[in-house]
């Protein structure tokens, strides 16, 4: 399990123990009035509430795990010498990589602090998003030359005779210096909280599902499979509320995802509401399932510090997939949405 405390280009998770940072966008999850809770996560491969789907190994036999928030191996690659501003664009940057720099108090003090950018899909091209987190003590010159990802305990350092190089990392602390000469000395204990999200393994999908298939082609039975199987990644099966305005699906649960270029919200619906949404607005996407599935994991997993595939921003930029499972989002996206009387829904339409 990643830190629960963590800054993305979406929102830092319990707040309250992660200091001082600069948040640029925001992630929320929450629930409509008197709409049903939003789950997360899912059994390997295990029945579904009210009737299982059959998981299968990826499409094309590619590698994807049973259960949300699996960890991918790590995207590592060159990052830029010196810090990109933040929401820049990363075109040449190895898509969902990591860098971390060392940088000065952006407040103006006397403290250091550090900032942690990934490489994301835009809608127009990839850009660095994530964050900044101030921390103690100065920045000292030989600070500034940190690597770029944490190193490894015990890997090979550069002397800096009597003086100690610091650098922090999420979730790491790590010096070189005459103690261990040679080697970074790295523990957890000191290390930032603040992380942009990081890659996690594709959910397997059903059997009868061809992630290369557009979405406007897969028909009802197997858009009523794909909302079954839905159903079955959130961990729950939400029933019918009655509580619905004409037209729509208003009253539910649901999960916030917001960047600096859209502000968007997952339903927690009944699988009988989700095919009739992907059947009627669906009939015109050139999106393929395996970009619909790369939003909805995403939003599912961030949460806990995950980023599937590309992110939503494909399924976003297609203009023919407006309204389609993943819906423009209005309403304030930070974690007070979990307030019952909170005026924000998630509209999602029925026709």
């Amino acid at each position: 399990m990643r830190t629960a405390c963590w800054i993305t280009l979406f929102t830092v998770l319990n707040a309250a123990a992660c200091g001082s940072r600069v948040v640029v966008g925001e992630l929320g999850s929450g629930n409509a009035a008197g709409g049903a809770s939003q789950g997360s996560g899912g059994s390997a491969g295990g029945a579904a509430p009210g009737g299982g789907v059959a998981e299968t190994a990826g499409t094309a036999g590619q590698a994807c795990a049973g259960t949300l928030n699996a960890a991918a191996a790590t995207v590592v690659a060159a990052c830029p010498d010196a810090a990109p501003d933040i929401g820049s664009p990363c075109d040449a940057q190895t898509e969902n990589s990591v860098c971390v720099w060392q940088i000065p108090d952006s407040t103006g003090g006397a403290s250091r602090a550090y900032r942690a950018l990934g490489c994301y899909a835009g809608l127009q091209g990839k850009l660095w998003l994530g964050g900044d987190e101030q921390q103690s003590g100065p920045l000292d010159s030989i600070d500034s030359s940190c690597p770029k990802h944490a190193p490894a305990l015990g890997a090979a350092c550069p002397s800096v005779g009597n003086r100690v190089e610091t650098c922090i990392y999420p979730a790491d602390y790590c010096e070189c210096s005459s103690i261990a000469p040679g080697k970074w000395l790295c523990t957890d204990q000191h290390g930032g909280k603040l992380s942009p999200p990081t890659q996690d393994e594709r959910i397997c999908v059903p059997a009868e599902l061809d992630e290369t298939q557009r979405v406007k082609d897969m028909g009802p039975k197997l858009t009523a499979l794909w909302c079954q199987w839905l159903a079955q990644l959130t961990g729950k099966m939400v029933a019918l509320s009655g509580k619905d305005s004409p037209g729509v699906a208003d009253s539910y649960g649901y999960q916030t995802l917001s960047t600096p270029e859209f502000n968007v919200c997952l339903a927690s619906l009944p699988p009988e509401l989700c095919a009739q949404n992907l059947d009627s607005r669906g009939s015109e996407c050139t999106a393929t399932v395996g970009q619909l599935d790369d939003c909805v994991q995403t939003i599912l997993a961030l949460p806990n510090g995950g980023w599937v595939g590309h992110g939503c921003a494909p399924l976003l930029a297609n203009p023919t997939c407006a309204g389609v499972t993943v819906q423009p989002f209005s309403g304030p996206t930070d974690m007070h949405l979990s307030d019952p009387a909170s005026p924000a829904s998630c509209v999602v339409p029925l026709q």
